[in-house]
């Protein structure tokens, strides 16, 4: 932030001539960036940083371009020779917007780099006071075009069929079957009915199960889309059959040495 201090609105407060108010620029500065959470602050810093990495490393490079806002030449901390990081130019900011493209389709990698840089570049502007160059046209179109290479197409994975579950529990479901296997069998077959993550799976304790003739009720403290964290009660119905996962958790809860009213994680080592 200290390069930010410099140009545009907070420069001129440098030069206020009452000391008292010259004093008060770094609290200024603060609060400022107090505008946005510190983890939002800190990603657009990370992508300001990368900005001004790349233009320090062409500073032997003479390219003195026009003040595209008017004017003899670039404002602000810049040398004679290199690219201004603030104000920044246009041209600069799609010319290594081209750059990180490439380097992105080397990688096979997304476009992260090309948001990150973008939304760094405007928040420095925003928050020194300067229009962004980001909303140039041609920036825009630069920024659009790397979205449109790099994005991949949507490939939906193929859900899990019946079929396959059946045979995944013929597999493992036998009177052999070892305490691995059932407890294999119980993330397997009571995730695929309940459609939980193995996240939710890992927080269930022995209380939070229910089972009853026909079923089983399994209630969970905090689901993805739980929005107001008020936990969720997920209902099984008893298939009788090998992939029965009401079966296959009465077979999990017999083996754990915990009684039935325990407080412990059903998947435990």
């Amino acid at each position: 932030s200290s390069d930010i201090s410099k140009v545009g609105v907070l420069k001129e407060a440098w030069k206020l001539s009452d000391p008292e108010l010259s004093i008060q620029v770094p609290h200024l500065l603060d609060l400022v960036l107090a505008s946005n959470a510190p983890s939002t602050t800190s990603r657009y810093s990370y992508g300001w940083a990368r900005w001004r990495r790349w233009t320090q490393s062409k500073q032997g490079v003479s390219f003195h371009l026009p003040n595209y806002w008017g004017g003899p030449g670039p404002p602000g901390p810049s040398p004679r020779y290199g690219i201004a990081f603030m104000p920044a130019h246009p041209l600069c900011i799609a010319l290594y917007l081209l750059e990180l493209t490439e380097d992105a389709l080397q990688k096979n990698s997304g476009c992260s780099a090309i948001d990150s840089v973008l939304y760094g570049i405007r928040w420095a502007h925003k928050i020194a006071g300067l229009e962004s160059p980001t909303e140039h046209p041609t920036v825009i179109a630069a920024a659009e075009g790397a979205r449109r290479k790099l994005s991949m197409p949507v490939r939906p994975k193929q859900p899990l069929d019946l079929e396959t579950v059946v045979r995944v529990a013929q597999y493992y479901n036998t009177a052999l079957a070892s305490l691995a296997d059932i407890r294999f069998l119980f993330v397997f077959l009571v995730g695929y009915a309940g459609l939980f993550r193995i996240s939710e799976l890992l927080s269930v304790k022995i209380i939070d199960i229910t089972i009853v003739h026909d079923g089983m009720s399994i209630f969970v403290s905090k689901r993805k889309n739980d929005q107001f964290r008020e936990g969720h009660t997920s209902i099984i119905a008893r298939s009788g059959k090998v992939s029965c996962p009401v079966s296959i958790t009465e077979r999990l809860l017999v083996l754990l040495v915990s009684p039935k009213e325990s407080c412990s994680p059903v998947l435990r080592r």
